[in-house]
C-alpha cells in the first residue's frame, strides 16, 4: 500500500482479482514516466472524445476475450510481479521499460520497443498477447475499413514487426502509410473528461461504455 501509494483505494483491492491492481499500478507508472496530471487511460479518453463528437465506436476484441486473455496470466506469476516491484531496482526497472514505450511515440524510432520485446522470456504470452490478437484483429478492421473513414486506436507493440498490425494489413493488400506525429506540446490544454473527484471519469460514461461493449 505505500509503495504503490494506494491510500483509500487499498481496501478496495483486497477484494479484487491481483490483475486489477497490477494494471493500476503499471497505468500510474506510465502516467507519472508521461508527466500526464490526468489517471484517466487512454482508451476512455478516447472513448469521450468519440461520444462528445457523435461518432459511432466499434470495438476490437469483446470484455471476455480480454478476461480470458489476462485471467489464464497464471496467478503466482501475477502476485510475485506485484511483489518484485515493492524493489526499488524492479521499480525502476520497470520506469525504464514504459519509457521506452513512451519513447516510441516520442520519436517514432521502434528500436527500444523492439529491444523491449526481444528480452521477453514467455515467448508463448506474447504470442498470445500480440501475435493472435493481431491476426485475429483483421477482419474486424476489414469491416470497419468498408463502412467508410475510420480512426483506431491500439497499443503501440501492436504496431511494429512483420506480425504487426500495419503489415497484415498490407498482405491483405491496404496501403499503409506511416505518418509522423507530433512530438512538441499542443498549443492548448487538451482536456479529459472528469468526473466530480477530478481525475476520475463520470459513472454514467463507464456504465455506458460497458453497455455498448457488451451489445457489440
Amino acid at each position: 500500500s505505500e509503495t504503490f501509494e494506494l491510500g483509500p483505494a487499498a481496501e478496495a483491492f483486497d477484494g479484487m482479482h491481483p490483475f486489477a491492481l497490477l494494471g493500476y499500478v503499471i497505468s500510474n507508472l506510465a502516467n507519472e514516466m508521461a508527466q500526464r496530471e490526468t489517471k484517466v487511460p487512454m482508451d476512455f479518453t478516447l472513448s469521450r472524445m468519440a461520444v462528445d463528437a457523435g461518432v459511432e465506436q466499434g470495438f476490437l476484441e469483446t470484455l471476455d476475450e480480454q478476461l480470458d486473455l489476462f485471467l489464464n496470466w497464471p496467478m503466482d506469476e501475477m502476485i510475485q510481479g506485484l511483489q518484485d516491484l515493492t524493489s526499488p531496482s524492479a521499480l525502476e526497472e520497470m520506469k525504464a521499460d514504459l519509457d521506452a514505450v513512451l519513447e516510441v511515440c516520442r520519436s517514432g524510432d521502434e528500436k527500444p520497443l523492439l529491444a523491449l520485446t526481444a528480452k521477453t522470456e514467455d515467448k508463448d504470452w506474447e504470442q498470445r498477447l500480440l501475435i493472435e490478437r493481431n491476426k485475429k484483429w483483421i477482419p474486424k478492421l476489414e469491416g470497419f475499413f468498408a463502412g467508410g473513414s475510420t480512426f483506431v486506436a491500439a497499443g503501440a507493440a501492436h504496431m511494429f514487426g512483420a506480425d504487426g498490425v500495419p503489415e497484415l494489413l498490407r498482405a491483405r493488400g491496404f496501403t499503409v502509410e506511416r505518418m509522423q506525429g507530433v512530438t512538441s506540446a499542443p498549443s492548448a490544454a487538451v482536456a479529459a473528461p472528469v468526473g466530480a473527484g477530478g481525475d476520475t471519469l463520470p459513472l454514467s460514461f463507464l456504465t455506458g461504455q460497458i453497455e455498448a461493449q457488451a451489445a457489440s
